[in-house]
């Protein structure tokens, strides 16, 4: 459970503050595609990493 709630607000807050501030200088659409994309990949195999590990 800790694992889970930890892992949640780390891939929000930092997903939406780097697709927030890196996005916002690059145009919206090409960066819906890369957020979407990039955001869920990290955050599935850098999460299921951690909770393996830790």
């Amino acid at each position: 459970m800790i694992e889970l709630n930890w892992c949640t607000m780390i891939e929000l807050n930092w997903c939406t503050m780097i697709e927030l501030n890196w996005c916002t200088m690059i145009e919206l659409n090409w960066c819906t595609m890369i957020e979407l994309n990039w955001c869920t990949m990290i955050e599935l195999n850098w999460c299921t990493m951690i909770e393996l590990n830790w």
